[in-house]
């Protein structure tokens, strides 16, 4: 699966989101006390993610005892022996934001007919056929035991998005009650004879040729194609995900019948590293694959539209930027849909980037662009004994609030396994932690925990947003030159400026700065990066304006802007960028590098990779299945061990994540009237105590930062000036934000 762009990555997801005016959002709670999150962490010294070959193999190990988190829903089968073992915590039902689809390679030739980046009229008939040779109400009651929600639109309910009726895209059909589907056909695939069938005949029977001439024939009118072609197709079926392996299977059976049987079919069974060089692949278009069995894992909103979809993300073969792993690698180019999505990213309301979108998906499914199946409503699974575990809004336990407040809650004795340690599993591999080619969602996974971002939706209610890595930020709406103390650069309508906090740090102790703000965004966009150029790609320009202050600005207005720059993580210029020219030093923009080995995978996020031998931060820290040291692509039975951000993990006594539960408890010191701000108020209470005895009601302030014991002196004030203007949940109040865990001072 990949991320769809958020974070709304995000990428990888990676993955997809001032928000003008906030979609209701319908709260789904877990039945376990410990579902509050926290603004702070991580509690746990060490992540040990341990990567299988599938769910099944991953399950088995978590019932053995060897995993504490899982990160995929439960087999329905398994639900009651999860649910009534206390030793387990099985989640309440969730809408997943994500979805699983039947892709095509538009740019590849399907039996001699051009697909022409989908709109070639006759591949638009081909991908009708094949559509109605699926039945998804039938395949999500028998293959996933109603374990999900059927879906005729690319975009899962649990956006509340919905979608323009579906009956008028097939006009020679005009029956029908779904997407191309005119009635049940057991087994989730059309049966010969029965009106879907014929109805995939009757679509074949119109694909003609360069020339015009009619491809198929029917002469005996059996609803089977009498001159089934002579060439395959290849359609990629992902192996390691059982339902869409039954997916793949069926469909690719269905398909054969209606040929009469014959070997029209490639079938290629393989997990995600198998085929993430061919699939994803974007430079050049490759012609290896035809369909694949998809999934994303999406954001809250509906932006992915314009992310997967719109052509100037198809690398360079409709007009954009070239990109060896570009998101839409699909290779849908259709100009009156970009024109829609475009205007959809663009509105300044949810309200008109709805419609603009459900306009867009009018002309999305009368194409066929993909086949949309299904989207999970799942239950998920952790050990018992946790608390801090966040059952995330249609994303469930594995996302980086639980890794950030993960903590035994004294229950059971046997938590942690391992002294201070999570177990976290993999259903699969990684391929790629380049930040500019990453696209799924495990590697994502993992770089979400080294880098951090500049801001972070609340996981309960992803339409408030707070500053994570700022103090503040501000959106300018054509600004002038007084407003910004400079004239804005031309071209740009929207600026929002970013207030960083004093005391961020890299892992290797190099403070972060606006200038590594800047350089990431720019590069995320002109290098470009696979899965983050979508949200980067109407960025004009970016302005240092002083270590802490950095300047992003937009073409346009839209609703989006905020959580897309905000969201974007942030990498180190000082590794990336060694000849100083604010670019990615080509070397390390190559597929084939590995940050990794190349022992610059260091951000500024809750946890470190620090080698295992050695000790040295930034690569070393994962190994391959022999027990060997590995490197970026790790397969089944290879492990990763993440180390927690702070002073004893990097022998400094100054460096600790900016998050961190230590940093959170001085914080809550020097603000000592509780305002969760570091103020003038603050600022004077402890200057009337400054070089008095910590005694009365200066004893507040008596703290290790101080040289005189006893005495409140420089140390302490320095602490807490140091903090001045320094915030937590800016720009709302501690209350404010949805199923937050009390304050803590």
């Amino acid at each position: 699966m990949k991320p769809g762009l958020r974070l709304t990555v995000t990428i990888v997801l990676v993955l997809s989101l001032s928000i003008l005016q906030v979609l209701p959002v319908t709260k789904v709670y877990a039945s376990h006390p410990t579902d509050l999150w926290r603004p702070y962490g991580p509690y746990m010294d060490n992540v040990l993610v341990t990567v299988y070959s599938d769910e099944i193999a991953e399950f088995n190990d978590f019932a053995s005892g060897n995993l504490d988190l899982t990160d995929w829903p439960v087999f329905p089968a398994d639900e009651p022996v999860f649910g009534s073992n206390p030793a387990y915590h099985l989640t309440s039902p969730i809408g997943e934001l994500g979805m699983f689809d039947i892709q095509f390679n538009q740019a590849n030739s399907f039996w001699g007919i051009s697909f022409d980046k989908g709109m070639s009229q006759s591949g638009i008939e081909m991908r009708m056929a094949i559509a109605h040779l699926l039945d998804k109400d039938s395949y999500i009651t028998e293959v996933l035991q109603g374990r999900g929600e059927k879906l005729d639109h690319p975009v899962p309910p649990a956006q509340g998005l919905g979608g323009p009726p579906t009956a008028p895209w097939d006009t020679l059909h005009p029956g029908t009650i779904s997407a191309y589907n005119l009635g049940a056909n057991p087994g989730g695939v059309a049966q010969p004879g029965s009106p879907d069938f014929n109805a995939a005949r009757d679509h074949l029977l119109r694909v003609t040729s360069s020339s015009g001439a009619q491809v198929f024939f029917d002469s005996n009118n059996d609803g089977v194609i009498d001159n089934p072609p002579a060439t395959q197709i290849t359609f990629y079926i992902r192996g390691d995900h059982q339902p869409r392996f039954e997916l793949g299977q069926r469909l690719a059976g269905a398909i054969e019948s209606i040929f009469g049987g014959a070997n029209v079919v490639n079938e290629q069974i393989v997990d995600i590293t198998q085929v993430s060089d061919i699939v994803f692949r974007t430079s050049p278009a490759t012609t290896d694959w035809h369909m694949y069995t998809g999934g994303w894992r999406l954001g809250a909103f509906w932006d992915h539209l314009y992310a997967l979809y719109d052509s100037r993300f198809a690398s360079n073969l409709c007009g954009g930027k070239k990109s060896q792993f570009a998101q839409n690698y699909e290779f849908v180019c259709m100009p009156d849909f970009d024109v829609k999505v475009r205007a959809s990213i663009a509105a300044t309301s949810f309200t008109d980037s709805a419609n603009k979108a459900r306009e867009a998906l009018d002309i999305f499914g009368q194409r066929v662009a993909t086949i949309p199946v299904y989207s999970t409503a799942a239950r998920l699974v952790y050990k018992s004994g946790w608390a801090g575990i966040i059952n995330q809004l249609g994303v469930g336990p594995s996302n980086p609030f639980s890794l950030l407040n993960a903590r035994p809650d004294g229950t059971r004795p046997e938590v942690p396994a391992i002294p201070d340690t999570i177990r976290w599993g993999f259903k699969q591999g990684t391929s790629r932690l380049n930040i500019f080619h990453s696209q799924t969602l495990w590697e994502f996974f993992i770089l979400l925990e080294l880098y951090d971002s500049m801001l972070a939706a609340n996981p309960r209610n992803a339409g408030q947003l707070m500053d994570w890595m700022t103090n503040k930020h501000q959106v300018f709406t054509n600004p002038t030159p007084q407003q910004l103390g400079y004239p804005r650069p031309g071209g740009s309508n929207t600026t929002i400026r970013f207030f960083l906090k004093n005391n961020l740090y890299w892992h290797d102790g190099v403070p972060l700065t606006a200038a590594d703000v800047k350089f990431s965004v720019l590069n995320y966009r002109d290098v470009p990066s696979a899965n983050l150029l979508p949200l980067v790609s109407l960025v004009v320009d970016a302005t240092v304006v002083s270590s802490r202050i950095v300047d992003v600005h937009l073409e346009g207005f839209s609703i989006f802007h905020e959580l897309n720059i905000g969201g974007l993580p942030i990498i180190p210029k000082h590794l990336w960028d060694l000849d100083h020219d604010d670019f990615a030093d080509f070397d390390k923009i190559s597929p084939a590098y590995d940050p990794m080995t190349a022992g610059i995978l260091v951000g500024s996020g809750p946890y470190m990779c620090k080698h295992r031998d050695t000790g040295v931060i930034g690569g070393g820290c994962s190994e391959n299945a022999d027990g060997s040291l590995g490197g970026q692509s790790i397969t089944a039975g290879g492990r990763f061990l993440l180390s927690k951000f702070d002073r004893t993990s990097t022998g400094n006594p100054a460096l600790r994540y900016i998050r961190s539960i230590g940093n959170f408890a001085d914080f809550s010191w020097a603000d000592a009237n509780n305002d969760v701000r570091i103020d003038i108020v603050d600022i004077a209470g402890i200057a009337i105590c400054f070089d008095q005895p910590a005694s009365g009601p200066c004893a507040y302030w008596d703290k290790p930062f101080g040289t005189t014991p006893g005495t409140i002196d420089i140390g302490e004030l320095a602490e807490v000036a140091s903090r001045f203007e320094e915030t937590w949940v800016a720009p709302f109040r501690w209350t404010d934000y949805n199923d937050i865990d009390a304050f803590t001072p």
